[in-house]
């Protein structure tokens, strides 16, 4: 058990009443934010401090937080934590979890007892911001989200060059790539990027999804290949301007100036097989994927799935899905039936960004299929999903 001093930060009513309860003679001094008491001697002659005095001189001290209103409560244990004073609990935990003076310094005294204390403020404070998101997700309207700024939104027109210049050097393959997921969202809801998004996906009909991946096969380096290029080359200056790709389980990805593009596969589905019939196989199509090691094997089980074709036609239908080797799709059957080919097809050519890009025909109801509701606030709303890899600040402001 290590006795250490008290420092009492707040020196209001409940400042004052710790100090009572406490005993003067273990309390070193009061702390507060408010320079007009700095210097005046209060009661039994206790200075109070600055809160840079604190930070500078008294770190080895316990510091209780004498605070009643929650909101302030919280502001004065993050102001503690970024300062570096990481040994303080709240005066009204103590008054929970004793009832003495001797009890309330025991506690004090233990460390075990202080880091208790300061889970349990942390919790509440979880608590707090979690009951502010829900309150502004009942509250606000997710349309009228201001546009990213700063790093955040230079990234976001860094992506739209990248990909439209990309896009315009493949154009002899004569595929349509299409908007979807967050971007087309975007499109539909926020007229350009959602807010906090850093990066661009497409769908692609299974034709032009497999005409892409044998032209990247023949084209360009994997990126492991273009690592073990640019170490050859004595640096890793390669990586960053030339243009590669990877091969994941449902999907393959382009890198193109540090941009990574995702493409996913849509298929037609043959007229004979109902979508539960198509989820039993989608199912048993995971099962078997789990039980495989790496992801070169899965990319291999899955590539022999989709040649196999159980499910799908070669020429259209009317139904349209993700395809049977895309592993999102288990998350996609809340409305439970295909995606009819009249959503997708003809498709649309729109600017988005400053930028021409295909989009779905109809591009709420396709949203539907992806997506339960697109005008409630999601659960990752302002988190950016990439930029943390790459090295850059993810602030939005």
């Amino acid at each position: 058990m290590g006795r250490k001093e008290v420092i009492l930060f707040g020196c209001g009513n409940l400042g004052y009443e710790a100090l009572r309860f406490l005993g003067e003679e273990n309390v070193k001094c009061f702390c507060d934010n408010n320079c007009s008491t700095v210097g005046i001697r209060e009661k039994k002659g206790k200075h109070i401090i600055p809160f840079h005095e604190l930070v500078k001189d008294y770190k080895d001290y316990v510091v209780v937080l004498c605070v009643v209103n929650d909101h302030d409560l919280c502001d004065l244990a993050e102001q503690c934590e970024e300062n570096g004073v990481y040994d303080y609990l709240a005066y009204t935990t103590l008054k929970e979890m004793a009832d003495s003076r001797k009890e309330c310094l025991e506690y004090i005294y233990s460390s075990e007892n202080r880091l208790q204390a300061r889970k349990k403020l942390w919790k509440h404070r979880v608590h707090m911001l979690e009951k502010q998101v829900e309150y502004f997700r009942n509250h606000a309207d997710i349309r009228y989200m201001k546009p990213a700024e700063g790093q955040l939104r230079a990234w976001q027109m860094k992506c739209v060059k990248a990909v439209s210049e990309w896009m315009k050097g493949i154009e002899d393959l004569g595929i349509s790539p299409f908007l979807i997921g967050g971007n087309l969202i975007g499109y539909v809801r926020h007229n350009g990027f959602v807010p906090w998004d850093d990066d661009i996906d497409f769908g692609l009909i299974r034709s032009d999804y497999e005409k892409l991946k044998n032209y990247c096969k023949e084209n360009l380096y994997t990126r492991e290949a273009l690592y073990e290029k640019a170490k050859v080359g004595g640096g890793m200056s390669a990586s960053i301007e030339d243009c590669c790709w990877e091969c994941y389980p449902g999907n393959f990805v382009v890198f193109y100036k540090t941009i990574s593009i995702d493409f996913f596969v849509y298929d037609y589905y043959s007229e004979d097989i109902s979508f539960d019939d198509m989820k039993l196989y989608a199912d048993e199509v995971r099962k078997a994927l789990k039980a495989i090691d790496s992801i070169e094997n899965k990319v291999r089980y899955l590539d022999g799935v989709s040649a196999e074709n159980r499910l799908c036609t070669v020429g259209k239908s009317k139904f349209i899905y993700f395809g049977i080797d895309n592993i999102e799709m288990e998350h996609k059957y809340h409305k439970g039936s295909y995606i009819p080919e009249n959503v997708i097809f003809p498709l649309k050519r729109v600017l988005w960004e400053g930028e021409e890009f295909f989009i779905p025909n109809d591009s709420e109801s396709f949203l539907g299929y992806e997506f339960e509701n697109i005008w409630e606030f999601p659960e990752d709303v302002g988190i950016p999903k990439h930029l943390k890899t790459l090295g850059i600040d993810e602030n939005m402001g």
